[in-house]
Protein backbone atom coordinates (compact mmCIF):
# COMPACT_ATOMS: atom_id res chain seq x y z
CA UNK A 1 0.00 0.00 0.00
CA UNK A 2 1.64 3.27 -1.08
CA UNK A 3 1.61 6.39 1.02
CA UNK A 4 1.04 9.92 -0.29
CA UNK A 5 1.39 12.92 1.98
CA UNK A 6 0.69 10.82 5.06
CA UNK A 7 -2.47 9.31 3.53
CA UNK A 8 -2.77 5.73 2.45
CA UNK A 9 -4.51 4.98 -0.87
CA UNK A 10 -7.57 3.72 1.01
CA UNK A 11 -7.85 6.96 2.94
CA UNK A 12 -7.45 8.96 -0.28
CA UNK A 13 -10.17 6.91 -1.95
CA UNK A 14 -12.46 7.37 1.03
CA UNK A 15 -11.68 11.11 1.17
CA UNK A 16 -12.35 11.44 -2.54
CA UNK A 17 -15.65 9.60 -2.15
CA UNK A 18 -16.70 11.86 0.74
CA UNK A 19 -15.80 14.99 -1.23
CA UNK A 20 -17.63 13.71 -4.32
CA UNK A 21 -20.72 13.09 -2.16
CA UNK A 22 -20.58 16.56 -0.57
CA UNK A 23 -20.06 18.18 -3.97
CA UNK A 24 -22.96 16.19 -5.42
CA UNK A 25 -25.23 17.22 -2.56
CA UNK A 26 -24.33 20.89 -3.05
CA UNK A 27 -25.00 20.69 -6.77
CA UNK A 28 -28.31 18.94 -6.04
CA UNK A 29 -29.30 21.74 -3.63
CA UNK A 30 -28.30 24.25 -6.31
CA UNK A 31 -30.55 22.51 -8.84
CA UNK A 32 -33.46 22.54 -6.39
CA UNK A 33 -32.93 26.24 -5.62
CA UNK A 34 -32.63 27.02 -9.34
CA UNK A 35 -35.97 25.30 -9.99
CA UNK A 36 -37.56 27.29 -7.14
CA UNK A 37 -36.22 30.58 -8.50
CA UNK A 38 -37.41 29.64 -11.98
CA UNK A 39 -40.89 28.80 -10.64
CA UNK A 40 -41.20 32.12 -8.81
CA UNK A 41 -40.04 34.29 -11.75
CA UNK A 42 -43.59 34.43 -13.09
CA UNK A 43 -44.96 35.65 -9.76
CA UNK A 44 -46.03 39.29 -9.46
CA UNK A 45 -46.36 41.67 -6.55
CA UNK A 46 -49.46 43.66 -5.74
CA UNK A 47 -49.78 46.46 -3.20
CA UNK A 48 -53.36 46.12 -2.02
CA UNK A 49 -52.95 43.65 0.84
CA UNK A 50 -54.75 44.30 4.10
CA UNK A 51 -53.80 42.97 7.51
CA UNK A 52 -56.49 40.79 9.11
CA UNK A 53 -54.67 39.34 12.11
CA UNK A 54 -51.14 38.94 13.41
CA UNK A 55 -49.34 37.21 16.22
CA UNK A 56 -45.98 35.69 17.07
CA UNK A 57 -45.83 31.91 17.19
CA UNK A 58 -43.32 29.88 19.17
CA UNK A 59 -41.74 26.71 17.86
CA UNK A 60 -39.15 24.47 19.44
CA UNK A 61 -36.00 23.51 17.58
CA UNK A 62 -34.22 20.36 18.74
CA UNK A 63 -30.43 20.45 18.52
CA UNK A 64 -27.96 17.71 19.41
CA UNK A 65 -25.71 18.67 22.31
CA UNK A 66 -22.08 19.32 21.42
CA UNK A 67 -21.09 16.59 23.88
CA UNK A 68 -22.94 14.15 21.62
CA UNK A 69 -25.29 12.87 24.31
CA UNK A 70 -28.82 14.16 24.35
CA UNK A 71 -30.55 17.17 22.89
CA UNK A 72 -31.22 20.77 23.77
CA UNK A 73 -34.38 22.59 22.83
CA UNK A 74 -34.35 26.14 21.64
CA UNK A 75 -37.39 28.36 21.24
CA UNK A 76 -37.73 29.95 17.79
CA UNK A 77 -40.24 32.61 16.82
CA UNK A 78 -42.11 33.10 13.57
CA UNK A 79 -44.54 35.80 12.50
CA UNK A 80 -48.08 34.71 11.80
CA UNK A 81 -49.83 37.24 9.61
CA UNK A 82 -53.22 36.69 8.08
CA UNK A 83 -53.91 39.04 5.20
CA UNK A 84 -56.35 39.67 2.39
CA UNK A 85 -55.89 40.96 -1.14
CA UNK A 86 -57.76 41.54 -4.35
CA UNK A 87 -56.56 40.24 -7.70
CA UNK A 88 -58.56 40.47 -10.93
CA UNK A 89 -61.56 41.70 -8.91
CA UNK A 90 -61.54 38.55 -6.73
CA UNK A 91 -61.01 38.63 -2.95
CA UNK A 92 -58.49 36.25 -1.33
CA UNK A 93 -57.22 35.54 2.18
CA UNK A 94 -54.03 33.78 3.15
CA UNK A 95 -51.62 33.37 6.06
CA UNK A 96 -48.50 32.12 4.25
CA UNK A 97 -45.65 34.31 5.36
CA UNK A 98 -42.84 33.04 3.14
CA UNK A 99 -41.96 30.41 0.56
CA UNK A 100 -39.11 29.31 2.83
CA UNK A 101 -38.88 28.63 6.54
CA UNK A 102 -37.93 31.78 8.40
CA UNK A 103 -37.44 31.72 12.17
CA UNK A 104 -36.03 34.24 14.61
CA UNK A 105 -34.23 33.80 17.92
CA UNK A 106 -36.20 36.44 19.82
CA UNK A 107 -39.71 37.86 19.99
CA UNK A 108 -38.12 41.29 19.80
CA UNK A 109 -36.74 40.55 16.31
CA UNK A 110 -40.15 39.43 15.09
CA UNK A 111 -41.84 42.47 16.67
CA UNK A 112 -39.45 44.81 14.85
CA UNK A 113 -40.07 43.14 11.50
CA UNK A 114 -43.82 43.10 11.99
CA UNK A 115 -43.90 46.75 13.08
CA UNK A 116 -41.61 47.93 10.28
CA UNK A 117 -43.21 46.05 7.41
CA UNK A 118 -46.73 44.88 8.21
CA UNK A 119 -48.49 46.46 11.17
CA UNK A 120 -50.10 49.89 10.74
CA UNK A 121 -49.61 49.78 6.98
CA UNK A 122 -52.44 50.78 4.68
CA UNK A 123 -51.32 48.45 1.91
CA UNK A 124 -49.19 45.35 2.18
CA UNK A 125 -47.05 44.06 -0.66
CA UNK A 126 -48.22 40.56 -1.55
CA UNK A 127 -46.43 38.20 -3.94
CA UNK A 128 -48.89 36.07 -5.89
CA UNK A 129 -48.89 33.42 -8.55
CA UNK A 130 -51.01 34.98 -11.32
CA UNK A 131 -52.02 31.57 -12.65
CA UNK A 132 -53.17 30.52 -9.13
CA UNK A 133 -53.92 33.69 -7.10
CA UNK A 134 -54.77 31.63 -4.01
CA UNK A 135 -51.02 30.97 -3.74
CA UNK A 136 -49.37 34.00 -2.14
CA UNK A 137 -46.63 35.09 0.28
CA UNK A 138 -45.59 38.25 2.07
CA UNK A 139 -41.91 37.36 1.65
CA UNK A 140 -40.70 35.74 -1.56
CA UNK A 141 -37.22 34.28 -1.17
CA UNK A 142 -35.31 34.00 -4.43
CA UNK A 143 -31.94 32.70 -3.25
CA UNK A 144 -29.46 32.57 -6.09
CA UNK A 145 -28.38 28.95 -6.55
CA UNK A 146 -25.10 29.60 -8.34
CA UNK A 147 -22.99 29.65 -5.17
CA UNK A 148 -24.08 26.04 -4.51
CA UNK A 149 -23.09 25.05 -8.06
CA UNK A 150 -19.73 26.80 -7.73
CA UNK A 151 -18.79 25.33 -4.36
CA UNK A 152 -20.04 21.87 -5.43
CA UNK A 153 -17.97 22.01 -8.64
CA UNK A 154 -14.85 23.09 -6.72
CA UNK A 155 -15.25 20.26 -4.21
CA UNK A 156 -15.85 17.68 -6.95
CA UNK A 157 -12.79 18.98 -8.85
CA UNK A 158 -10.67 18.64 -5.70
CA UNK A 159 -11.95 15.09 -5.17
CA UNK A 160 -11.21 14.11 -8.77
CA UNK A 161 -7.75 15.70 -8.53
CA UNK A 162 -7.03 13.71 -5.36
CA UNK A 163 -8.29 10.49 -6.95
CA UNK A 164 -6.35 10.96 -10.22
CA UNK A 165 -3.13 11.77 -8.37
CA UNK A 166 -3.59 8.66 -6.21
CA UNK A 167 -3.85 6.47 -9.29
CA UNK A 168 -0.79 8.01 -10.95
CA UNK A 169 1.29 7.28 -7.84
CA UNK A 170 0.66 3.51 -7.96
Amino acid sequence: MSNFGGFSNNKLSFSSLILLTIGGILISVGIQKYNNVKNYQSWISIDNGKLINSEIKETYARKKKSSGSGYTYQIKYTPYIKYSYVFDSDYYENDKYSNSTITYDSKDSVNKIMNNYYLNKDNLKIYINPSDPTNSFLVLEKTEPFIFFLIGAIIISAALYMFINKISLL
